[in-house]
């Protein structure tokens, strides 16, 4: 057989970290979503945004792993307009 482009590993079976188990325990089985498109990805500014107001409307809690889009010096600036207060868990 011959695999092209990734290619799923098999689920690891070392404990989490504290701080990652007590995080994840906040949340039910199968119900946070986690994006993350690697350290060699960077999207534009404009697919950023889709992205996140994307996962906004799917109503579940996230994660999001990604580097600024380009032209933004940091996550925080490149955000759509209000998005970071309608997200906010606090």
């Amino acid at each position: 057989m011959l695999y092209a482009g990734p290619v799923v590993p098999e689920p690891q079976k070392m404990v989490l970290e504290e701080r990652r188990e007590k995080l994840l325990s906040n949340f039910e089985a199968n119900t946070l979503i986690f994006c993350a498109f690697g350290s060699e990805c960077v999207l534009k500014k404009d697919q950023f945004q889709e992205l996140v107001l994307g996962l906004e409307l799917t109503g579940l809690p996230f994660l999001v792993a990604l580097k600024p889009p380009m032209g933004a010096q940091t996550i925080e600036s490149a955000l759509p307009e209000g998005f970071q207060e309608r997200v906010n868990d606090n």
